[in-house]
């Protein structure tokens, strides 16, 4: 009975080992979900309260702030990566996914439960910190490696995109947020100086700016609280995040000799504060570290006075938060836009290569010679991609290639420019074609699909890129006109193709509309008519140049149809510039206005 006793124990000892073991095991894998691991803002919108927990991927929430961090609820989902700020108009949660350079956007339903209503892809330059400009009814959000600010506007409970505008003072600097003190737009020292903007209706006018020296120009944010500005400092000019601290001062043109007033040990910070912010009559302020203490600081502010400092918390950096931001991190992709380039010689091109503007960042998929890989454009755009039976722009048995210099390196430029996304480009144009040759069911229309869906297979296939925008851009009409076809034939034959490509999965066919015919400067005039007519009727058809219109007359034309190439990287450039106002506000530019100025008039953006 003793003997048995003993080995029931053992068993027992060695089972509690084992389930301890697992136990043990498991806590370690999910560590992190009780801890703060880079928290970049504390914040409280309506009755909620927020933390932005940024190296472990994910935006906690909580009706009460003194919760241990394992009772917080998570927003986000596992597409949310590394983001910094959330802000609220009220109604909706906007919040930057800075990593997949995403806006996300979240409602609480009618059973107060959220829920994640939209995600705005392609905002690039790493969108960093959000916030709500409430005199103006709008949220702001910074690039913070573009220089560029991104307005967006609940319209009855759907964000939109308004407006891209560039502060071309911080281009090219890494800027982490902005904020808006006594009526002006401040930014945070990324040049090594805070910048001042007036803020007017459509941008920001550049008022002034403060030196700031090497060692705080890597700021996290600033505050005006009483008679005092507040400057967080995340890392001096070559990135040392020991020169991190807090300083305040009562004139910003005191910083660049360093007359500030160093705080960060009153505010018992070991490690790197990131943005303060001020709910329930106190401020908060998160510290952060990828090796070090990361957590909440919670103080008062009374006449300038600076008292009743606590941790709200403060943990470690511990080993699974860094493993999950690793691999989470890593997981990042480019963002690109597919654009098909399609129609006839004016889009082939028949200029000279070598008078073609270098690609910044584009790519071409060579869907026919090699669509392996994607290769950076370069002139001849699109010259060995040819089929026999198919899209052709070559002559005597393949042998003869007919491309010399497009407008699609200048419009690559002018998109990126306006955008900040790189294109991926398939060549789909054959010069001396008519619209019946691209009809669907037409050996050149099902080439054409081939190519895209070969590009877009790629695209989707490979983990380096994701596609936000899919564009078919379409430049053909000149044989149409020769063939007189009546402005309604060739419109009607228009909205044939146009309803297949939207069915195919084309976001939009922007249009370069055709010039005039040298010889005969009305010979276009209902082909003209036409497109313009089309893309003013249809909601996802956008006139994105009309340029060719001017070419005759300032003698950049090379024969009757075609044009020498400082005219295609004119159209190009236009083109370029207006599909990327497109792509970034959803707006058409107004393009309405030539020989059909008083029939448009109303249709202006």
């Amino acid at each position: 009975m003793k003997k048995r006793t003993i080995i029931v124990t053992v068993a027992t000892l060695f089972m509690l080992v084992f389930i301890s073991i697992g136990v043990l095991h498991v806590r370690e894998v999910m560590q992190w979900e009780n801890r703060l691991y880079v928290p970049t803002m504390i914040q409280k919108l309506d009755d909620t309260y927020f933390i932005v927990d940024c190296w472990n991927h994910r935006v906690l929430y909580n009706e009460c702030l003194d919760k241990n961090i394992k009772e917080w609820s998570t927003l986000t989902d596992e597409g949310y990566i590394a983001g910094h700020t959330i802000a609220s108009d009220g109604e909706v949660f906007l919040l930057d996914n800075t990593d997949a350079s995403e806006m996300l956007v979240y409602k609480k339903n009618e059973n107060g439960i959220f829920e994640k209503t939209q995600t705005i892809a392609g905002i690039l330059g790493r969108p960093h910190y959000t916030l709500y400009d409430a005199e103006r009814d709008r949220f702001l959000v910074i690039g913070s490696v573009c220089g560029k600010i991104y307005e967006f506007k609940n319209i009855n409970g759907v964000v939109d995109w308004t407006n891209t505008m560039k502060l071309e003072e911080i281009e090219g600097s890494y800027v982490r947020s902005i904020s808006i003190i006594e009526g002006k737009l401040y930014t945070v020292s990324g040049p090594n100086a805070i910048c001042v903007y007036d803020i007017l209706e459509d941008g920001f006018r550049f008022d002034c700016s403060y030196e700031v020296p090497q060692k705080y120009s890597g700021m996290n944010g600033i505050q005006k609280i009483g008679d005092y500005f507040y400057l967080t400092v995340n890392t001096d000019s070559e990135g040392n995040v020991e020169a991190a601290t807090i300083l305040r001062t009562k004139n910003l043109e005191n910083v660049k000799n360093d007359k500030v007033e160093d705080i960060k040990k009153l505010l018992k910070f070991k490690t790197q504060p990131y943005y303060i912010t001020c709910f329930d009559n106190h401020y908060y302020c998160t510290q952060i570290s990828a090796e070090g203490e990361n957590g909440v600081v919670q103080f008062d502010i009374e006449n300038d006075v600076i008292k009743n400092i606590s941790k709200l918390w403060e943990f470690d950096t511990e080993s699974s938060s860094v493993d999950r931001y690793a691999v989470r991190s890593s997981s990042n992709s480019q963002i690109v836009d597919l654009l098909l380039f399609a129609g006839q010689s004016n889009m082939a091109g028949h200029g000279n290569a070598v008078e073609a503007p270098n690609v910044v960042q584009g790519y071409e998929f060579k869907a026919i010679s090699d669509p392996t890989t994607l290769y950076s454009i370069t002139e001849p755009f699109g010259i060995f991609e040819n089929v026999e039976g198919g899209i052709n722009d070559t002559r005597e048995n393949m042998t003869v290639f007919r491309k010399s210099g497009s407008m699609v390196s200048a419009f690559a430029n002018a998109y990126l420019e306006k955008t900040g996304v790189p294109i991926v480009a398939v060549s789909c144009s054959e010069g001396a074609t008519v619209l019946d040759e691209w009809l669907p069911g037409q050996v050149r229309y099902e080439d054409m699909l081939n190519r895209y869906k070969s590009a877009y297979r790629y695209l989707v296939e490979n983990e380096d890129y994701t596609v936000r925008k899919i564009y078919f851009v379409w430049c053909q009409g000149e044989s149409d006109g020769d063939a007189g076809t009546s402005c309604e034939e060739y419109e009607k034959k228009m909205e044939v193709l146009y309803d297949d490509l939207l069915k195919s999965g084309i976001d939009a066919m922007l249009v370069v509309r055709i010039g005039n015919f040298a010889a005969d400067s009305t010979k276009y005039d209902e082909i003209i008519k036409a497109q313009t007519e089309f893309c003013h009727k249809n909601d996802k058809a956008v006139l994105i140049s009309t340029r060719f219109a001017e070419m005759a007359e300032t003698g950049l034309m090379i024969d009757d149809y075609h044009y020498q190439q400082e005219g295609y990287n004119l159209v190009g450039e236009e083109a370029g510039t207006n599909a990327g106002y497109y792509a970034d506000t959803g707006f058409e530019p107004n393009l309405y206005d030539y020989e059909y100025k008083e029939e448009y008039r109303g249709h202006d953006s």
